[in-house]
């Protein structure tokens, strides 16, 4: 009896020493001053980033790389898209452990005692260990993997997201730059035009109203410069805000947009396509979650045969030791798990269904995408065509000035001044469509790397046809034709 006690306790010590206790950590709600500082302090590993955000580097320039790395350091948004696929990795440990063994104690009293005994109590202690095929383990460790992939790309699909809203944002702080230099030509034109129609009205040879009418338009000029001086200031307000740094610090700096002349070029249709459907996050994403309803209804499968417990135990009797071995198990009587397995192969199949759907929306997406920007490219290259005719038919204007009118050539310059106008437009159209491209996509076409988007909790996500399941690698279901 002393023997079981010892035993007993030796094995609650055991399992003792490895709990854990409960730290409380309060949710702090209140944003300070320097809240950006410390998150910036605190996040931030890359030295050329810490000078751009911190302003120590006056050379320092952004870029829409350095400003998606920025976004993806400090922005709340996705700190809580990887902490959720903390939940799903910790569930990856949580499909793998075994189920504990259960520790029984037994007294019993006779009310009869013999007087070859030495006490009427006798005890017991029972073990029940429970037995499992190892084919159910790895269906749960194979669908938790699953999940963890998925969790992973929809993490990095929140990233993508960020990027692409800050480049939109940096598409419109473009427009604002290029439309407020534009109008500052606008309005040195529209005061030259003037100054020339007062000398005109001087000589006799212009009326009050032509003049009055471009007074008018002089001031709408200058209005419209000051519009567009606030709204680039507004646009790069609302560029700092999106990526979390301060004003000041996207102020002082020179921003680059070099990535954004990427759109200028047309890409080819058939890579954009392939790279669509292999390299979309959202598609890997319907692969693991089948792979997810694959693995589910392998379990299902599994479970239609029972669990057994194991129950050995040994009773100290009256000062008879006693040992003793039982088993039980699960009796199929009234199922044999036929609704699960019917819920597991419906979800299959409408992972599969929509894995087909997803494909078919997203190579429509492309197909818009290509036709818009080839339509939008077009639209600049006649843009373009038409200001370098008015550049050469100025440029002959002025070969020739001795014989034309001087009102003549400062006309001609005002409608190059709107040939510009509408050039920048169909630029514009053009950056906006190739945006469209790299969403239907989701990867940077510029040439820049994607590796910001890839790491995710210390994983990278590029490779998707392995996942890791403690210590194993499970390959993803394969791309589905049908699911049956």
């Amino acid at each position: 009896m002393r023997v079981l006690g010892w035993i007993a306790i030796f094995g609650v010590a055991v399992s003792a020493c490895s709990f854990q206790d409960y730290e409380p950590h309060a949710l702090n709600t209140r944003m300070g001053d320097d809240a950006g500082a410390t998150i910036s302090k605190n996040q931030l590993d890359d030295p050329d980033l810490q000078a751009l955000i911190t302003g120590t580097s006056p050379e320092a320039v952004w870029t829409l790389e350095s400003l998606t790395k920025a976004g993806v350091s400090l922005h709340p948004d996705i700190a809580a898209a990887k902490s959720r696929v903390a939940i799903f990795e910790a569930g990856l440990e949580t499909a793998g452990q075994h189920p504990n063994p259960a520790i029984g104690l037994e007294p019993e009293y006779h009310s009869k005692n013999s007087e070859f005994s030495s006490s009427p109590w006798s005890w017991g202690l029972i073990f029940e260990i429970p037995l499992s095929l190892p084919s159910k383990r790895l269906a749960r460790l194979d669908e938790a993997a699953a999940r963890v992939q998925a969790a992973r790309l929809e993490a990095a699909g929140a990233v993508w997201r960020l990027r692409s809203d800050i480049r939109s944002r940096l598409v419109d702080l473009y427009a604002a730059q290029s439309r407020t230099a534009l109008a500052a030509q606008r309005v040195a034109f529209q005061e030259e035009y003037l100054t020339l129609l007062e000398r005109y009205l001087r000589l006799g040879e212009a009326s009050r109203f032509e003049v009055s009418t471009a007074s008018l338009r002089l001031n709408a000029a200058k209005l419209s410069f000051k519009k567009f001086q606030g709204m680039r200031e507004i646009r790069r307000t609302t560029l700092a805000a999106r990526i979390g740094i301060d004003l000041h610090n996207m102020t002082n700096k020179k921003i680059d947009f070099a990535a954004l002349q990427a759109a200028l070029k047309a890409p080819g249709a058939d890579t954009i396509r392939q790279a669509g459907l292999r390299n979309r996050l959202d598609i890997r994403r319907s692969l693991a979650l089948y792979a997810a309803a694959e693995a589910r209804l392998r379990l299902e499968i599994a479970n239609q045969y029972p669990d057994f417990t194991l129950s050995p135990g040994i009773l100290w009797d009256q000062g008879d030791m006693i040992w003793r071995l039982g088993t039980a198990m699960t009796a199929p009587f009234f199922n044999i798990n036929q609704g699960p397995i019917a819920e597991a192969r419906a979800a299959r199949r409408h992972a599969g269904d929509r894995f087909i759907a997803l494909q078919a929306s997203v190579l429509a997406d492309l197909t818009i995408a290509l036709a818009t920007h080839r339509a939008a490219l077009e639209t600049w290259k006649t843009a373009e065509q038409h200001v370098d005719a008015k550049k050469q038919s100025i440029s002959r204007l002025r070969d020739g000035q001795a014989e034309i009118d001087r009102l003549t050539l400062a006309t001609a310059e005002g409608e190059l001044l709107q040939l510009r106008e509408a050039l920048l437009n169909a630029k514009l159209a053009v950056i906006e469509s190739f945006g469209a491209i790299e969403d239907a996509v989701e990867r940077p076409l510029d040439g820049s790397s994607a590796e910001w988007m890839e790491d995710i909790n210390g994983h990278t996500i590029t490779d998707a046809t392995n996942i890791e399941r403690k210590g194993e690698e499970t390959p993803l279901a394969a791309a589905p034709e049908r699911a049956p």
